[in-house]
């Protein structure tokens, strides 16, 4: 039996149920790079996340294994599948807030990426391409203008 048998027989459905789950969550997330090209700001984190979707709030405030089982998801695959991916990914349990969860369960999914020797690359080499000049510095203080863009407080 394949590999891929033997886990259908293990989780049954969950394989796709997960899929569907963490697909739905990606794409509210992406609604982030309307919010950038608007110009909004934020003060704090919740906020952020409450703009983009009220869920990716909601999902810092349960943990990952509540959040998969709420969603139907069965606990042998919480416990073993999940379990194990979140763990690969940040050294975690299904218990770490099911944003970082579920966010750790898309790294999972096929037709991700990588760079040898690290994607960190990626902007590095950007920055390069256009010729800026990157200054790194500490910031002390940011002070909103809502000229430049929209600030929500």
């Amino acid at each position: 039996m394949s590999s891929f048998g033997k886990l259908h027989n293990r989780y049954g459905d969950s394989m796709s149920s997960w899929h569907n789950v963490i697909d739905n969550i990606l794409n509210r997330f992406l609604r982030i790079y309307e919010i950038q090209d608007e110009g909004y700001a934020f003060t704090s984190v919740e906020k952020l996340l409450s703009a983009i979707d009220p869920l990716m709030f909601n999902l810092t405030q349960m943990t990952t294994k509540e959040y998969l089982l709420k969603k139907d998801l069965p606990p042998v695959f919480v416990n073993e599948l999940a379990a194990g991916i979140i763990k690969i990914a940040y050294g975690q349990s299904p218990d770490v807030n099911a944003f970082v969860g579920t966010m750790s369960l898309a790294g999972a999914k096929a037709g991700l990426w990588s760079v040898r020797g690290g994607n960190q690359q990626v902007p590095q080499m950007l920055i390069n391409k256009c010729k800026a000049n990157l200054i790194l510095r500490k910031v002390v203080k940011i002070i909103l203008k809502p000229k430049i863009g929209r600030a929500h407080v």
